[in-house]
């Protein structure tokens, strides 16, 4: 079926703004449709809830929504009761009433504002149309109607960086680059911090290559994503799903997830590292991965009390909002974001013997170290 059958499908499309809610949705609530359509589109933007690739809901409730809303509301200290009710007139009521879709909606970014929300019909047209027909749909020389909307700030294209351009470039690993690249765009709209962090991430792990000694692929362990979809970070998969299984799609999911475990206690999770210059959001985050998501951390808290940010702060391995009001401290002055990120850098470097590539890795997290 056509997107754009008659003139008046773009007027009939839309439902209002994302702020505005009919009744409630989550556990035992009213669950309308459309509801469900903005309250998806509004935990995916902050970071708590994966939609299907390329990011469009679905309108259907169910585990994974409940849970989102309850993982935001616990992270704010709001009641964890997996509801979210409509505002009054516009506001939160004298009762605590619509607490939870204001929280988001502050939250949401600029470009949340005034895009209109997507209606059942829009919906249910893009996931019943054929993928090849749906890319052909189009109004004369105009695109297709998804992109006839506000566009959402996209994570910007990485270039393939010189020192892996050698192992990105061999005829075996032909597209790899590319798709993982498209993967951002498509999983982080608007999170150019992120994105960077997580694509930089992504070449440093070989992409999608296995590693000989053992079953990680891209840096992900079969242990990692067991534990991950144990914890609910991960929804769609397959119990059973391996590494490897992995679609360039799912492994940047897994990427956030991986991050979003020790930033629970930060508002939006892992996409609070878009308040950060992406140097830093990399450094922090390729920490973490190098030397699991608990020691990873623990080495950013020893260099925030080592250069004066902030003495007094707890090493306990977790993001929570000392450690995350100390990196954005450092990320407001130039001078000392470098600083810190060259601490990190020699404190990892000091932690053991390393080999010519984990050095040169470890290196490259320092601040401008980066290069095409």
């Amino acid at each position: 079926m056509s997107l754009l059958s008659n003139d008046n499908f773009l007027g009939d499309l839309f439902s209002g703004d994302l702020f505005s809610f009919g009744g409630s949705v989550g556990r035992n609530g009213d669950n309308d449709r459309g509801d469900v359509i903005k309250a998806q589109t509004l935990l995916a933007d902050a970071g708590y809830l994966d939609l299907p690739a390329p990011g469009i809901p679905t309108g259907w409730p169910g585990d994974g929504l409940t849970r989102a809303i309850t993982n935001l509301q616990k992270d704010n200290g709001l009641e964890a009761d997996g509801l979210l009710l409509p505002m009054v007139q516009g506001r939160v009521a004298e009762n605590g009433v619509g607490e939870t879709l204001h929280l988001l909606q502050q939250q949401g970014g600029s470009h949340l504002k005034h895009r209109p929300a997507m209606t059942p019909q829009q919906v249910d047209s893009y996931w019943q149309t054929p993928r090849s027909a749906a890319a052909e749909v189009q109004v004369g020389e105009a695109q297709p109607v998804f992109e006839t909307l506000p566009p959402m700030p996209q994570a910007k294209p990485m270039p393939l960086p010189d020192h892996k351009r050698d192992f990105f470039l061999k005829p075996q690993n032909e597209g790899v680059w590319s798709d993982s690249q498209s993967a951002i765009r498509q999983q982080l709209p608007g999170q150019h911090a992120l994105g960077t962090a997580i694509g930089r991430i992504y070449a440093e792990e070989g992409g999608r290559i296995r590693d000989p000694n053992g079953t990680a692929v891209g840096g992900i362990t079969e242990q990692t994503l067991q534990d991950m979809q144990g914890k609910g970070l991960l929804s769609g998969l397959p119990k059973d799903a391996k590494p490897g299984d992995l679609t360039p799609d799912q492994q940047v999911q897994a990427y956030r997830a991986y991050l979003n475990q020790n930033f629970r206690n930060v508002p939006g999770g892992a996409k609070a590292l878009e308040q950060l210059d992406p140097d830093l959001a990399h450094a922090v985050a390729d920490a973490m991965f190098m030397h699991g998501s608990v020691g990873g951390v623990e080495f950013v808290q020893k260099a925030i009390a080592q250069t004066g940010i902030d003495p007094e702060i707890k090493v306990d391995g977790g993001v929570g909002p000392q450690t995350f009001a100390a990196l954005r401290k450092a990320n407001e002055d130039p001078k000392l974001r470098d600083i810190l990120q060259n601490r990190i850098a020699e404190l990892r470097l000091d932690a053991k013997e390393w080999k010519q590539g984990e050095i040169d890795r470890i290196s490259r997290a320092r601040p401008g170290a980066w290069r095409r």
